[in-house]
């Protein structure tokens, strides 16, 4: 874009800001009501470690849905995702949240 002598700039600003605001607009509504209706269910507060990996884990699987899913994937093409995505996001997943509970477990000890 850069060397683009056709780019034209506002309209490319534009876009990437309204890209940006809509995003956050969507993301903080959809996290903000997720949190009430959770919150509306369970009755009671959700400990820190559990929102925390709740929503680390809500993070992960959407900045990763669109890899796991093997979009963008190509036959003739060796180097497009070559791993196995899968694996890996249910793997860190186990982490996040053992180490949550692990946190968890920590803190109610110190509490007693």
């Amino acid at each position: 874009m850069l060397s683009d002598d056709e780019a034209e700039w506002f309209n490319i600003v534009r876009l990437v800001t309204i890209g940006i605001i809509a995003h956050d607009i969507v993301w903080q509504s959809l996290s903000v009501v997720a949190g009430l209706l959770i919150s509306k269910i369970i009755g009671r507060a959700i400990p820190f470690w559990v929102r925390w990996a709740g929503w680390t884990t809500a993070i992960i699987v959407a900045m990763r849905w669109p890899v796991g899913r093997r979009y963008g994937d190509r036959l003739n093409n060796d180097t497009i995702l070559p791993r196995n995505y899968t694996n890996s996001i249910v793997i860190l997943l186990a982490v996040i949240w053992i180490g949550a509970a692990a946190y968890g477990f920590a803190s109610s000890r110190r509490s007693l």
